[in-house]
Formats: structure tokens, C-alpha cells, sequence
């Protein structure tokens, strides 16, 4: 899919929301997590920081494929007018080679995370998305496949 081809909601949910919920896989039970996270501009990747530590990270390792959730809660009061978008696709850490570039997407987002990506111990993850599902009014779906 091609960034003229993306339905405008769609767009408008991916620039304007700085957080989603991560699911991952670690081999027991799914687990979610809050994530901060910020879109390339072509909407080809998404990236999220986290501690190499904590559960997510080692989920990612274990299993690749990851869901985002995303919403308009924080945007719209309207219950007809809610939709929700699941964003399916492959994790995995940032290559050395293309941290800063992601880095700096991020930080666009979300400058005051700087120091915690500074951090030796802090990952860069990149989402690459396989899919998108919309729904909207609880009931309508549709779904966009990435090439």
C-alpha cells in the first residue's frame, strides 16, 4: 500500500497518536504493553523504545510478529464516531546502521524521551507493518495489506 493509497482516517490516527498498545507473544500468554511510538513519514515503519530487560523486549526476540493497537478516544466524545486501528507486522531492534534515522523519528514525536534513549540499555524497535485493520462503529472492518 502507498501512502495516497491509505484512507485518510487512517493516516489521520497514525500521525496523531504518540502512544499505541503493543501486543507480543511470549510463548505463554499474549501480553500488552503501553508503548510511546512514532510513524516514519511514509508510514513504512513504526518505532517504540524500551528497556532490553523488560518482558516486551524479550517477547519480541522470542516471537516477531506483534499487533499495535491504536484509537481516537483521546480525539473524539462520540461513541458512533470511534474507531479503532490494529496494525499487524514484524518487530524486530533497529539495526545499528539506522538507529539515528529512527531515533530522530521518535524524537520528533517525542523529545523528551532523549535521555532515555541515551541510555546503553535502552532498544529501538521497529515495527514493520504486514497489515491494517480499521473498525469503526464496533462492527465495520476493513482491512489494508502493506506490500
Amino acid at each position: 500500500m502507498k501512502i495516497k493509497d491509505m484512507p485518510r482516517e487512517i493516516c489521520r490516527m497514525l500521525l496523531e497518536n504518540g502512544f499505541g498498545v503493543l501486543a507480543t507473544y511470549g510463548g505463554e500468554h499474549p501480553y500488552t504493553s503501553l508503548v510511546s511510538l512514532a510513524f516514519a513519514e511514509d508510514f513504512g515503519c513504526l518505532v517504540f523504545p524500551t528497556l532490553r530487560e523488560t518482558r516486551k523486549y524479550a517477547n519480541v526476540r522470542h516471537e516477531t510478529r506483534v499487533s499495535v493497537l491504536l484509537d481516537n478516544r483521546a480525539f473524539e466524545k462520540a461513541a458512533e464516531k470511534l474507531y479503532a486501528l490494529t496494525i499487524l507486522g514484524a518487530a524486530s531492534e533497529t539495526d545499528k546502521s539506522i538507529r539515528p534515522a529512527c531515533e530522530e523519528i521518535l524524537l520528533l514525536r517525542h523529545p523528551h524521551l532523549a535521555g532515555f534513549l541515551a541510555l546503553p540499555q535502552t532498544a529501538l524497535v521497529q515495527v514493520i507493518p504486514e497489515k491494517i485493520v480499521l473498525v469503526e462503529e464496533f462492527q465495520k472492518i476493513r482491512e489494508y495489506d502493506f506490500a
